[in-house]
């Protein structure tokens, strides 16, 4: 794919086997084993991490997934996709080059990668994949749109971890690719991927879900990056006309069981597992499957929780109108937030509940920067006022936790602001770098707890990760 990424508009135990590569493409690579270092033929800058499954060989073709880290840690995403790699049969790849920064580097990275690996394995185009957290999320969007643009070549799955579309944008209507989001329920780009990133997919027809874990701004667990392995190889199955087949058969009994043990739930799970339902009575449409997907669909219909869903739907459109059309956006932030513990008593667990949650927090982000043009004013009390209701209405963003902390610090109250700094790094704040020289925090130097968030960030920060 020479010179695919210049045609983009730029906006359990693991065995490590830490190896250099060989400098022959014909030569073998241990399988089985994370390989930590591969380096290009063509750039002995660029490298990747790689894994082969234990069955590979050259005589066949083989699917193959380019994951994307937000700190250059290649490993990161082969990491994470290897049990589901070696289950289903993939070649595993992942920058070490590709971080979050410039776009050039980027760009180059992905397309050194791509050279390198066409040319040392046995690839299956038709089951090209990409994957990445946060950061490296938004990279594998554009590589969706990079390769369909400069290759007409179509991704066959794209599997976005913490992040939704990049600079492209969402992916054209009708696509095949099919794309299964994953993300912690208290990571700070839930809302993005929930709200506008799952339903402008759907919008334009392209198979996807969203499954979601306890946990916040981070890689996905291992059990949920094989579901949405799962999830892919069904749907694939399904697109290409073979969702009759045994294969599909035992998916479709797993992704069953998962969906009927939802609905037990008494909580929001239920409307997760209903949803699951419609989405495989959707993708076995003209499956034997679907007559029996579509009546227990229909059984559910008169359950008083899914008029309950219905209703809160309804109700939700009105709130989010009768909001809107308040002028202030100081007031309207107050009555959001006073409308969303009502709404939330009365119609808990939903799904509008859930999304009114989300906009909430956006609505929060958005206040965000009145509260950062106080601070700039040095009006710290009032920073700090309108920062702790922000902080109410988004308890999971570190953004806010550590803008709450410089004001609680320039006001005077450094107590308050050794917790909330503590707090900030709890759930993710990472910028070591600039909390040693922000002047908003001079104040709490000489204290031992901040000495011991400074040493604790920095044993964080020794680990990799990002934004």
């Amino acid at each position: 794919m020479a010179g695919i990424l210049r045609a983009w508009t730029v906006a359990a135990a693991v065995f490590v086997f830490a190896a250099s590569a060989p400098s022959d493409p014909g030569e073998e690579f241990p399988k089985g084993r994370i390989i930590q270092k591969v380096v290009t033929l063509h750039d002995p800058a660029q490298s990747y991490a790689l894994y082969l499954p234990k069955d590979y060989t050259p005589d066949r073709k083989w699917p193959i997934l380019y994951g994307y880290s937000p700190a250059g840690r290649g490993e990161d995403p082969v990491r994470v996709f290897q049990k589901a790699a070696e289950k289903y049969g993939w070649i595993l790849v992942g920058s070490n080059n590709s971080r979050n920064g410039p776009w050039e580097p980027i760009r180059a990275a992905i397309e050194a990668v791509w050279k390198d690996t066409r040319a040392r394995f046995s690839i299956d185009d038709s089951r090209i994949m990409a994957g990445g957290f946060s950061g490296g999320a938004r990279v594998s969007f554009n590589m969706m749109a990079a390769v369909k643009g400069a290759e007409g070549m179509e991704v066959a799955a794209v599997f976005p971890c913490g992040a939704g579309f990049g600079s492209q944008g969402a992916p054209p209507e009708g696509s095949r690719t099919i794309v299964c989001g994953m993300a912690g329920r208290g990571c700070f780009n839930f809302p993005e991927m929930r709200l506008r990133t799952m339903p402008a997919l759907k919008a334009r027809r392209i198979r996807c879900r969203l499954l979601v874990f306890d946990g916040g701004h981070q890689w996905p667990p291992e059990d949920t990056v094989l579901k949405a392995a799962r999830y892919v190889r069904m749907a694939m199955l399904c697109r290409d006309g073979k969702g009759d087949g045994k294969e599909a058969a035992e998916l479709l009994r797993e992704d069953l069981a998962e969906a009927e043990a939802l609905l037990r739930d008494s909580g929001a799970g239920f409307y997760e597992g209903r949803d699951r339902l419609a989405d495989l009575a959707d993708m076995f449409k003209g499956c034997p499957a679907e007559k029996d997907i579509a009546a227990r669909l229909a059984a559910l219909e008169g359950d008083e929780r899914v008029k309950k869903a219905k209703a809160a739907e309804d109700a939700l459109k009105g709130m989010l109108a009768e909001l809107k059309a308040i002028a202030d956006g100081n007031e309207r932030f107050d009555r959001m937030l006073e409308r969303s513990r009502e709404f939330s008593r009365e119609y808990a667990g939903t799904p509008a509940a859930l999304s009114l949650s989300a906009e909430l927090s956006l609505a929060a982000r958005a206040a965000l920067m009145q509260a950062q043009q106080l601070l700039q004013r040095k009006d710290y009390p009032a920073a700090a006022r309108l920062l702790e209701r922000i902080f109410r209405a988004a308890p999971n963003d570190p953004t806010v936790a550590y803008n709450l902390a410089c004001a609680q610090a320039m006001a005077g109250r450094r107590e308050d602001a050794l917790n909330t700094l503590a707090e900030a790094v709890r759930l993710g704040y990472g910028d070591l770098e600039h909390m040693k020289k922000d002047p908003d925090l001079d104040s709490l130097r000489s204290e031992e707890a901040y000495k011991k968030i400074v040493a604790d960030l920095e044993k964080k920060a020794a680990g990799g990760g990002g934004r």
